[in-house]
């Protein structure tokens, strides 16, 4: 929860005059949901959010620094194999920034 305050703030102080920041913003918190776990450990996905990553019956947690994405895993797997050929160029370019 930390963490997502931390993100609000940022995308908060970003001028509410710019028609792009509030695209952005109407877009990126429409898409939040707050979910707790069962008495098993598991989450309950809200189905639009189901929808929207094309989860269907398998997915991939993936860690990504200090947050966790939730692939369908066909797409990750598509994604993994569309990228991961260019990670030392990636890699090269955003330490060169």
């Amino acid at each position: 929860e930390e963490e997502w305050r931390t993100q609000e703030s940022k995308f908060k102080a970003i001028p509410f005059t710019k028609q792009q920041a509030r695209t952005f913003n109407r877009l990126y918190f429409s898409g939040a949901a707050e979910v707790d776990f069962d008495n098993q450990g598991r989450i309950l996905l809200p189905q639009y959010l189901k929808d929207f990553a094309q989860i269907k019956k398998e997915v991939v947690i993936v860690g990504v620094s200090n947050r966790i994405e939730i692939w369908a895993k066909d797409k990750w797997e598509e994604f993994y194999r569309n990228t991961r050929q260019s990670f030392e160029e990636i890699a090269e370019k955003l330490i060169d920034v």
